[in-house]
């Protein structure tokens, strides 16, 4: 069964990385039991740290409005710099496969990222292996020393795929510029199997329930944030396995930004007119 499984998980990878659509986790057989996923998971975990590790927001303690505010309070102003500065040591191919990446928000959102070398910078950036991935939410990261990171790449080397390097990216990144998971935008209606997500995330990322809770349960309050249609192919969103829903609902990583993430970043950020809070 193992084997089996292994083989299948094998195939999937050399189809979707001829596809370029491979993310981070393992994608759960459609038929495989909870215990069978957590198996494969920590199994996979062992071999490849890359695999399951999911992104978190990091939040300013004592702020007890970051749990319910996209988030209208932590928006940058509109055409705003925004300097940027890796906090420690890579290798140019590594930076520049980052920047490539971040900048594509620029596309879609009338702010400017300017990358720097040294001097001051609202974003700052870690590689630490050891703490995951995770960005603190917009203009948090003003209040932090200028010497704290502001945003962590965990699982970042020169021989990740640029598939990777750019699916978590974008992530971060659009925690940076105050974006929410979408997965706890307030319109969503997931049927979470509660115990069996709490098991999940406890063997295969190591999270308590309050960790699940933060991450995935708890949805932000509809007066404080900025939100329209909840959209399950959010570059936002974490991945759902059918697995741990009630209702059979699965959501597979999203590896690129979605056209409501073009569009709702634009309303943010827009390059004509003010910013809009109203849903078209």
């Amino acid at each position: 069964m193992k084997k089996q499984i292994a083989a299948r998980y094998l195939w999937i990878c050399t189809l979707l990385l001829g596809l370029g659509a491979l993310s981070c986790e393992i994608m759960p057989d459609p038929d495989q039991d909870i215990s069978d996923l957590l198996e494969q998971t920590l199994a996979e975990d062992n071999a490849d740290l890359s695999i399951v590790h999911s992104c978190v927001e990091k939040h300013l303690e004592g702020d007890d409005h970051l749990r319910t505010a996209a988030l209208r309070t932590k928006l940058w102003a509109v055409g705003q710099v925004i300097r940027v500065k890796f906090m420690d040591s890579l290798s140019s191919p590594l930076r520049l496969r980052i920047e490539k990446a971040a900048r594509e928000w620029e596309l879609y959102a009338n702010v400017r990222l300017q990358f720097v070398r040294r001097g001051k910078a609202e974003i700052r950036i870690g590689l630490s292996p050891r703490e995951g991935s995770w960005s603190y939410m917009g203009r948090d990261a003003l209040y932090l020393d200028s010497l704290s990171k502001t945003m962590n790449f965990g699982w970042f080397t020169d021989r990740t795929p640029d598939y990777e390097i750019r699916r978590t990216t974008l992530h971060e990144f659009g925690h940076a510029l105050g974006l929410i998971h979408e997965h706890q935008n307030p319109l969503q209606n997931i049927q979470w199997d509660v115990e069996k997500v709490y098991t999940y995330y406890a063997q295969s990322q190591g999270w308590s329930r309050q960790d699940v809770d933060q991450n995935l349960f708890r949805k932000y309050s509809s007066s404080q944030t900025q939100f329209c249609r909840y959209d399950p192919l959010s570059i936002m969103h974490y991945s759902v396995p059918k697995q741990l829903t009630l209702d059979g609902f699965e959501v597979r990583w999203n590896y690129l930004l979605s056209v409501e993430d073009k569009s709702f970043i634009g309303r943010m950020y827009p390059f004509k007119g003010p910013r809009l809070t109203t849903c078209p």
